[in-house]
């Protein structure tokens, strides 16, 4: 995965603390201090863009969703665009 982790708008990566089929997770802070966790996906080798694309609307849904439900983790946005084409989701932390 990344030697350097991404910039993300509004957001400080602290550290990573996971990482997946499609990207990375961090732990950051948002501009007020508050903990997140920020799950992070860029275009590199083995993910097609068809991959990324459906992983993408696959956030997209899931942010309507977890707005509402009580037993999801909060989705608090999605960031696309990040330098080099990748984008962010960033949720409250859980366990």
């Amino acid at each position: 995965m990344s030697e350097t982790p991404p910039e993300i708008p509004g957001h400080r990566l602290l550290a990573r603390i996971g990482q997946g089929a499609y990207g990375e997770v961090f732990l950051a802070e948002d501009t007020t201090g508050r903990r997140v966790a920020a799950k992070v996906v860029s275009p590199r080798e083995g993910l097609s863009e068809k991959m990324l694309q459906r992983e993408l609307a696959g956030l997209k849904r899931f942010l309507a969703a977890a707005q509402s439900h009580a037993y999801v983790v909060r989705m608090h946005r999605l960031i696309e665009g990040l330098p080099g084409g990748g984008f962010a989701c960033i949720m409250e932390l859980a366990d």
